[in-house]
């Protein structure tokens, strides 16, 4: 994979985040994925992640165009800034400062606190985690073991299901009060947090008007480029003639004749000299986002070019493949 991203993204609704990595990164426990991090200018962070895959540049594009276009798609990947764990190295703030409340019962239950993540206040944050000096008690080291919460005998990780990890810390607290009014459920249900673990990604939604409306902008700028070129003979200027998804692109051959009219110079022309109606529709596209007829001709051309090399090679595969199975049936097996 070898995709760019851009340092800016903007929406239509004044939408502007920025950047701020991107990358394989630890998503949670024994998972990495592709991740891009972004923080918009209401100061709201995202994360879009790829768990366990690498995905293709055109997979990272799409999910950059939904993520700037539709705000509701958007908020899926909202999350708070990262919350650093207490008693890492360099750790200044006291305990009582970074939780008072978890401090609370930390002094009542006796406990000398090593590491204490007390958890994001957000969906996608941190999940509640604590390691002490010494060992835990055998019924909470008991009830981890039942959540899959037990790290070691002197470490639990609270692991609640993606999209709900804002509620740890309150599974949390209250596995610490049952814990000093002795009232512990061993069975561990009590803590658990019973929802179902959201989607890494949500359904793709319908594609944007407004992605629609920007990308038709893009391939007009793209066609006054070609359109300024008095030669035909830029094969490469051609090919390299593609659009993102637009009005135009799903438009059927006799919308098209439509909306560029039956008088039009470009359509009677390709009336007389092309007969495949996939690259006649291809080349009205281009017509209708601005270029002129001598290019639109051209491209029509250069297309037809590319398609008939595209057949002969897949004919030619055919013909391999053909051959190949042959060789197995006369094959003395």
């Amino acid at each position: 994979m070898n995709h760019k991203i851009p340092k800016t993204l903007e929406g239509p609704d004044n939408f502007r985040a920025r950047v701020l990595y991107y990358g394989v990164k630890t998503l949670s426990e024994n998972l990495r994925g592709f991740t891009i991090e972004l923080v918009d200018n209401k100061q709201q962070h995202y994360r879009i992640a790829w768990p366990m895959t690498k995905p293709e540049s055109l997979q990272i594009a799409k999910a950059l165009l939904f993520f700037r276009h539709d705000p509701i798609w958007r908020q899926h990947f909202a999350c708070g800034p990262a919350i650093p764990m207490w008693g890492k190295s360099g750790e200044k703030t006291s305990l009582s400062d970074y939780d008072e409340i978890a401090d609370t019962y930390f002094k009542m239950l006796d406990l000398s606190v090593m590491l204490y993540q007390k958890g994001g206040t957000d969906p996608l944050g941190s999940d509640c985690e604590l390691k002490i000096y010494g060992r835990f008690p055998d019924d909470i080291l008991y009830i981890a073991e039942q959540n899959g919460w037990r790290v070691s005998d002197n470490h639990i990780r609270l692991k609640a299901p993606r999209g709900f990890s804002h509620l740890s810390r309150d599974m949390f607290i209250l596995l610490l009060d049952d814990w000093a009014m002795k009232c512990l459920d061993l069975t561990g249900v009590r803590y658990q947090i019973k929802r179902k673990a959201e989607p890494w990604f949500p359904a793709w939604p319908g594609y944007p008007a407004t992605a629609l409306a920007e990308n038709e902008q893009t391939n007009r700028r793209k066609a006054e480029k070609v359109n300024a070129l008095y030669s035909t003979q830029v094969f490469d200027e051609y090919v390299k003639l593609t659009s993102g998804r637009d009005t135009y692109s799903t438009m059927p051959l006799e919308e098209l004749i439509e909306r560029v009219g039956e008088q039009d110079e470009a359509l009677q022309r390709l009336n007389e000299v092309a007969e495949n109606p996939t690259l006649i529709a291809k080349a009205l596209r281009w017509r209708l986002r601005g270029l002129n007829v001598m290019h639109t001709l051209e491209k029509y051309r250069v297309d037809e070019v590319l398609h008939t090399h595209a057949e002969k090679d897949r004919e030619s595969r055919r013909q391999r493949r053909a051959e190949e199975l042959s060789a197995l049936d006369d094959f003395p097996w």
